[in-house]
């Protein structure tokens, strides 16, 4: 856990190093970016920094602008997407395309792709396996704690979900978190 964080994560990324050292900056695509699908929520949660954000922007991503973006990521050399958001990326529709088109144009560019989700939905089974990485935030150790604090009860709903994913899972590394809180 700590390697995450430490500077000797800069030897994965030698080009990067290279352009620190001899302009100062690196100008060059970032290595991992976080898209936002959508503003909208399927959860309350009392700490949600982005209510007035989601009050004020709405709306959510189009198909099409992601597969160029994606297109143009990829060109740039990113090697991973952190799918995630002022919203909950599950819920993202536009049209006939769902969370499984992202996943699926993200991992078809050659781009890693990464989940964050309240494991409420459950409807990427078949990309799954194309995620390199999905994580669950949870928050919550009783259905009265995640009432309390998502004002909604789904407690059992994620806990199945994390069940089925984990069962399913054969190269996707799945991990929860858990922010602390005074009332949990």
């Amino acid at each position: 856990m700590a390697e995450e964080f430490s500077t000797n994560k800069l030897a994965y990324h030698p080009k990067k190093l290279a352009s620190l050292q001899q302009r100062g900056f690196d100008a060059s695509y970032p290595v991992v970016a976080e898209l936002s699908l959508t503003n909208k929520c399927n959860l309350d949660c009392g700490w949600c920094s982005d209510v007035a954000l989601r009050e004020r922007l709405g709306g959510h991503m189009k198909m099409k602008v992601l597969e160029v973006l994606f297109q143009d990521l990829a060109k740039g050399g990113i090697r991973g997407i952190t799918i995630e958001g002022g919203g909950e990326p599950t819920i993202w529709k536009d049209g006939e395309n769902d969370i499984n088109n992202v996943i699926q144009s993200v991992h078809e560019n050659g781009i890693a792709p990464g989940l964050i989700t309240n494991g409420v939905k459950y409807n990427y089974q078949e990309t799954l396996k194309m995620l390199e990485w999905c994580r669950i935030s949870l928050d919550f150790a009783t259905p009265g704690q995640m009432i309390r604090l998502k004002g909604k009860d789904f407690a059992q709903k994620v806990r199945k979900n994390l069940e089925e994913m984990g069962k399913e899972n054969e190269n996707t590394t799945l991990g929860e978190a858990y922010l602390v809180t005074k009332w949990n």
